[in-house]
């Protein structure tokens, strides 16, 4: 796996060996499995070390391609904009490969500390893939339609 830093982006690719097992040669759904898992756990660790506990920031992200898509997803942190002195958004979001339309959706509003332990809860993944599909497959309409 390797990991490419983009200013505030980090994005996971699929390539060498975990546990054993390449993760190239895993099905679709574990190497979604398997990238979610780095985004939450490396989007943690940012937020520990760039999100204030107060006031505005700059957005940081972590992303993977989609297996078996031209698709990018994405789960990114910023700050609330109705009440940017104490809290922060998470959104799913997802766009072309090549392309710069963001689709988005939020999935979670709290303080810092509650962005972290939401990001660290690994239940909380499987409702961040639920909402990546649902993107995925709504930026793929569009496509489709130009």
């Amino acid at each position: 796996m390797n990991i490419i830093n983009n200013f505030q982006k980090s994005r996971i690719l699929f390539g060498k060996s975990v546990e054993g097992r390449p993760v190239m040669h895993r099905t679709k759904d574990e190497k979604i499995e398997y990238a979610t898992g780095k985004i939450f756990e490396i989007l943690a660790q940012r937020a520990e070390r760039e999100v204030p506990e107060n006031g505005k920031f700059s957005q940081i992200s972590s992303s993977f391609y989609i297996p078996e898509s031209q698709n990018e997803a994405m789960l990114i942190a910023e700050f609330d904009p109705v009440e940017p002195r104490n809290l922060r958004r998470l959104s799913t979001g997802v766009r072309r490969q090549s392309g710069d339309r963001l689709t988005k959706s939020y999935i979670f509003k709290g303080t810092k500390k509650e962005l972290i332990d939401f990001l660290r809860e690994k239940n909380n993944q499987e409702r961040f893939i639920k909402i990546m599909h649902q993107l995925s497959a709504s930026v793929d309409r569009h496509y489709s339609e130009l």
